[in-house]
């Protein structure tokens, strides 16, 4: 976690974001049909900007990073827009499974969410675990990076042709895309 932590502290340091739905949301043109009240989870939160969103739309959001930093940034956007009474932003290391991580932000299977955002993101040891968090009719947007519509090299972090589709058949399927280095889902659990 140290390692990460400090990579993504360095790049989130002296960087501030705005409220902004995922670009999912906006290409799949779903954004009206979103919850307006529950509760979200918001997976590698970054500088907060999809938490706040989703606050400002009335859902209680909990998000997760690894980097304090991010956080802080986070939380200082919550307070800037009046949301902070519906963000919490919880540091968490999500190379570990998601029910070590989720009990320190107090959310569990027992309690589904209406709302898991995922963004550039990319954890297929999670995909299962996601996906058991939803409540019925809840929504799971999720990008992460693609090695489809990307010239060369090979890494762990971008996802194979079908990956997402193929993760989350189980849920009913409003959007899906994968081009020019980027996989993204929009989904509903049944």
């Amino acid at each position: 976690m140290d390692e990460d932590r400090i990579r993504w502290d360095e790049r989130w340091s002296g960087r501030a974001a705005e409220p902004a739905p995922p670009d999912a949301i906006v290409a799949a043109a779903v954004e009206p049909l979103l919850p307006t009240v529950g509760r979200a989870l918001d997976l590698a939160c970054g500088l907060g900007a999809t938490s706040v969103w989703a606050a400002q739309r009335g859902v209680d959001v909990v998000g997760l990073d690894v980097s304090p930093v991010a956080l802080a940034a986070a939380t200082e956007l919550a307070i800037a827009h009046d949301v902070s009474d519906r963000c919490r932003f919880v540091v968490a290391d999500l190379d570990s499974a998601l029910s070590e991580v989720l009990g320190s932000a107090q959310i569990s299977a027992e309690s589904p969410l209406e709302l898991v955002i995922c963004q550039r993101f990319r954890a297929p040891h999670l995909y299962r675990e996601i996906a058991g968090l939803l409540a019925p009719g809840g929504w799971l947007v999720i990008t992460v990076l693609s090695r489809v519509g990307r010239d060369g090299g090979s890494s762990p972090f971008l996802a194979d042709p079908g990956e997402l589709l193929a993760a989350f058949a189980d849920l009913a399927v409003l959007s899906e895309s994968e081009k020019n280095g980027e996989a993204s889902l929009v989904a509903r659990r049944r």
